[in-house]
């Protein structure tokens, strides 16, 4: 009877992951020794990056990895750790040609916790962009073309604009230590042992 005051209790108790995250929904006690928890898909969390990326230097597929940047609880259950780490790859990259930035985009596949265990995920990384991918801005012309207008009254004034061939684009750069948002695709399950929840 505890045990089951203690799920229903820890599955309304807040979480502490991104502003936006729906919270952790506790499923079921697995067994008398484990419960498990979803966290659903939606859910937003910080990484910290680890790995270097350049678009001029990597290539798409590289192995890219990063560390789970906070602690996320479930009230005082502690379901993913700061020693917990994340795994992916670049998907997309597209080097800066004349006229356009590079584009990157990378997703992270696995959620690896501090025991060795190793859990599938499908997350991508939030960006300005709508498809999660950085770069692709179009680049300004290299030459300056000056036009005069006339407003009735006011006079004149003169406006410049770049024309002509385009710069060329720059390649996007990320150093470890970046902070980076992931958004879950899929909901992860996580099972955890009975044993160390409150005692009430």
């Amino acid at each position: 009877m505890r045990s089951l005051f203690l799920i229903v209790l820890l599955s309304v108790m807040p979480l502490a992951m991104a502003y936006d995250s729906p919270p952790p929904v506790s499923t079921q006690q697995a067994s008398p020794e484990f419960s498990s928890f979803t966290i659903p898909s939606g859910s937003a969390l910080h990484v910290v990056l680890q790995s270097p990326v350049d678009t001029g230097v990597n290539q798409a597929g590289d192995p890219i990895e990063a560390a789970v940047a906070q602690n996320v609880y479930l009230g005082n259950r502690l379901l993913i750790s700061k020693d917990d780490r994340l795994r992916g790859r670049i998907i997309e990259l597209l080097t800066p040609i004349q006229g356009r930035n590079a584009i990157l985009e990378i997703r992270f596949t696995d959620l690896i916790l501090s025991n060795g265990e190793v859990l599938p995920i499908n997350a991508y990384v939030r960006t300005e962009r709508a498809d999660h991918k950085w770069g692709g801005e179009v680049t300004p012309g290299t030459k300056i073309k000056t036009t005069t207008h006339k407003v009735w009254y006011l006079g004149q004034y003169k406006q410049a604009t770049l024309v002509g061939p385009r710069r060329m684009g720059a390649n996007i750069q990320f150093a470890p230590g970046e902070y980076w948002t992931i958004v879950l695709e899929q909901p992860i399950t996580l099972v955890k042992p009975v044993e160390g929840e409150v005692d009430l």
